[in-house]
């Protein structure tokens, strides 16, 4: 879009507010060569293109380290612009990052990612370097700690309005007890300052994507040594727990948990069983508390294409629907996957979703919307997309239309070209 706006000395482009200006850039905010070109407009569009070129900064090596060190220490309008903070050092470095950043402190970065292949140690350089983000609201992890204390005192650095809070495959602790390297670092830092408290209480949002670990020590420790107060939405990629925790997680919470979403995949077992033609489901338990805040609830990832057997994970989705005690559900999506349009076309066509319907009209009588959400491998153009959900209205999945329940098909793309 800027390099095709003419810049003469009768526009008045570089004079429009910075509101107007703002919504201008936003539009085309993903094009960073646009992002560049509009920076050197004026004064009021360069302020307002910087909060675009600069929303996340990531530390990957030594060379971009130092190079993004030099810029926030030199630049407060780029310091004011970032909002995520990515530290992804790069697994075929030979030597982790020498340090941390040397900041001010950075009260616009809302959401960092912490994902470090090496074990992250608990330093007071570390302690300072997130409490330079005083107003963090979502953490992603994924790294090694010594022990559960070790973890505890990373997120208790990150301060006290975590609202968000994802667990990745690699989380782990070594040790069960408190480590004489954890409490040398705990004692190190507060012989100057009080060490800052670990509390999950504002948490609303709680995520753990794990295909070959199983988080049940989670529960108990971090999550109700601070317990939440208001948990609302519980996402569980493969299968993370065991039956057991799962059930103890959804009553812990089915008093405020208005969204769950569950994985039918147990990918560890489909991965390791030694039967790649084989997809392993995850265990449902026989019995689960009322969940009578639950407004939404998301199943999948399902994957289409005869070799991930759809039909036995669909089966399973009207499993986990009879087990299930929701009578206040509004809406229910079923994720999949679609490599091409033929397989999506193969399941409506040969997948008997009479049943299917027929459950939810008898145990979900609430419910008003149900949502096909549809992950293409690429994308697969209007025109096929537009025939798909043709299909969809007039296969069996169509008798849930009607009096005011609405069938819905969204998009979305893996590989966007």
């Amino acid at each position: 879009m800027a390099s095709r706006l003419q810049w003469g000395h009768d526009s008045n482009y570089g004079t429009l507010p910075l509101e107007i200006v703002q919504e201008i850039i936003k539009w085309n905010s993903d094009d960073r060569n646009d992002l560049r070109a509009y920076s050197f407009v004026s004064r009021i569009w360069r302020e307002a293109s910087l909060q675009f070129l600069f929303y996340d900064i990531t530390f990957t090596d030594e060379r971009q380290l130092e190079g993004w060190n030099r810029r926030l220490r030199h630049s407060t309008h780029i310091v004011k612009s970032v909002r995520r903070m990515r530290f992804w050092p790069s697994p075929v470095a030979s030597n982790p990052l020498p340090y941390l950043p040397s900041i001010d402190e950075m009260p616009g970065v809302t959401d960092i990612e912490w994902d470090s292949h090496t074990p992250t140690r608990i330093t007071p350089s570390l302690i300072q370097f997130l409490r330079n983000f005083s107003n963090l609201r979502r953490v992603t992890l994924a790294s090694e700690f010594a022990d559960v204390e070790s973890l505890r005192m990373f997120l208790g650095a990150c301060g006290s309005n975590i609202t968000t809070l994802v667990l990745e495959e690699g989380v782990r602790c070594r040790s069960k007890s408190t480590t004489s390297r954890t409490t040398k670092a705990l004692n190190k830092w507060s012989r100057s300052k009080p060490f800052p408290q670990f509390d999950l209480s504002k948490l609303k949002h709680f995520s753990i994507r794990s295909e070959r670990t199983f988080f049940d020590w989670v529960y108990d420790d971090p999550l109700l040594a601070s317990m939440p107060l208001h948990l609302h939405s519980l996402t569980i990629e493969s299968e993370a727990f065991s039956v057991p925790t799962l059930c103890r997680l959804i009553d812990t919470f089915s008093a405020t948990l208005s969204h769950l979403t569950l994985d039918p995949t147990d990918t560890y077992k489909t991965i390791f069983s030694g039967r790649e033609e084989s997809i392993a489901l995850r265990p449902l338990p026989s019995s689960l508390s009322p969940l009578q805040a639950l407004r939404t609830l998301t199943l999948g990832l399902i994957f289409f294409g005869d070799h991930f057997e759809p039909h036995s994970a669909l089966n399973w989705v009207c499993d986990s629907l009879e087990v299930f005690r929701a009578d206040n559900l509004v809406v229910l999506e079923l994720f999949c996957y679609a490599s091409e349009p033929k397989e999506m076309t193969d399941v409506l066509q040969k997948y008997n979703w009479v049943p299917f319907v027929a459950l939810i009209q008898r145990k979900y009588k609430s419910v008003q919307d149900l949502v096909l959400w549809i992950t293409m491998e690429m994308d697969f153009g209007r025109r096929e997309r537009s025939s798909l959900e043709q299909q969809v209205h007039e296969s069996q999945l169509s008798k849930f239309a009607g009096h005011g329940k609405q069938l819905d098909v969204k998009w979305t793309i893996e590989n966007p070209s």
